[in-house]
């Protein structure tokens, strides 16, 4: 016989209305471990906010923040993160580890299904299994066009004559003129660094960049631009102040830098591998796929070959 599953505890709702354990009687639930700073938390995050995007009113999925660092466990880091990621779940912030506690799923993230008599019906440890299938196994929940039960809100980001969560910034000459990843705002700002005020002078705006993260300068008044929630990066053109897809189909690449021979480098931390970008692809402004140079896609620390290292 499943277990019942215990009440959701934590000192805060985050960006929704309180909430009782009762409400969600009826109702399929998962409870979605994390811990912020966690890129295979956040990699899980935007899988299940599709999920919920999909099946609706016929699901709730909470995200259950539990840190895995004491610098995680004050709630104002905490819901400046899910304010600069534009988090669309429900956000419970569990900082003594109750709920952690209660259920026991055995690491972060993790995925813990609870049906619809609130018996849990399995756990799920890690980022990598097709999440779908799981709901469909352990839940038999299907999709609905009806809004979820709890609702969430957004805090607005900074007026546009601000930075809104900057996310990356690279530095093009020795005059200090820099590029800066305006991540709230969707966008990429050129300006020059007085180091004696503190201050940036605009120079050019690049927008419709969507949620950039790193930068890496490139020669030709390139930069390239990771973008983690897409997978993807994109290149884009100073000169022309235009935008080009690169990449496409990794995980969550937060990390690029570039390389003696004009190509790029890009840590996917979702995948844990390493890619490269070919300089030809960069020069002609086209997409190609990236290849893989470091990594088996599984965490560790084992040494080896590009496609055994871990």
């Amino acid at each position: 016989m499943a277990p019942t599953a215990p009440p959701a505890a934590g000192s805060v709702w985050i960006n929704t209305p309180s909430h009782s354990w009762e409400d969600l009687r009826g109702l399929p639930t998962v409870l979605l471990f994390w811990s912020a700073g966690c890129d295979a938390s956040w990699l899980l995050l935007r899988r299940y906010e599709d999920l919920q995007r999909r099946f609706g009113a016929n699901l709730q999925v909470i995200a259950v923040h539990c840190p895995r660092v004491e610098a995680a466990q004050p709630v104002q880091p905490v819901m400046d993160q899910i304010a600069r990621m534009h988090l669309s779940l429900p956000v419970l912030h569990d900082p003594e580890l109750e709920t952690f506690g209660r259920y026991s799923p055995g690491g972060w993230p993790a995925a813990v299904f609870i049906d619809h008599r609130q018996k849990v019906k399995g756990v799920v440890l890690g980022s990598n299994s097709d999440i779908s299938e799981d709901v469909a196994n352990y839940l038999g929940a299907v999709p609905s066009q009806e809004p979820p039960l709890f609702k969430v809100g957004f805090r607005s980001p900074r007026p546009i004559s601000e930075f809104a969560w900057p996310s990356g910034v690279a530095l093009l000459d020795g005059s200090g003129t820099v590029a800066v990843a305006d991540q709230g705002h969707n966008r990429v700002v050129v300006g020059v660094v007085d180091s004696r005020s503190g201050t940036l002078s605009s120079t050019a705006v690049i927008d419709g960049v969507h949620r950039p993260g790193r930068l890496a300068a490139l020669n030709d008044g390139l930069v390239a631009v990771t973008q983690p929630d897409d997978g993807a990066v994109c290149l884009i053109d100073l000169d022309l102040r235009s935008v080009h897809p690169l990449a496409r189909g990794m995980l969550r690449p937060v990390g690029i830098a570039a390389d003696r021979d004009g190509s790029l480098v890009v840590a996917d931390a979702g995948a844990d591998q390493l890619f490269r970008i070919d300089s030809a692809a960069i020069a002609d402004r086209r997409l190609s796929a990236p290849q893989l140079i470091a990594g088996s896609g599984f965490t560790g620390q084992n040494d080896g070959k590009g496609g055994r290292a871990t």
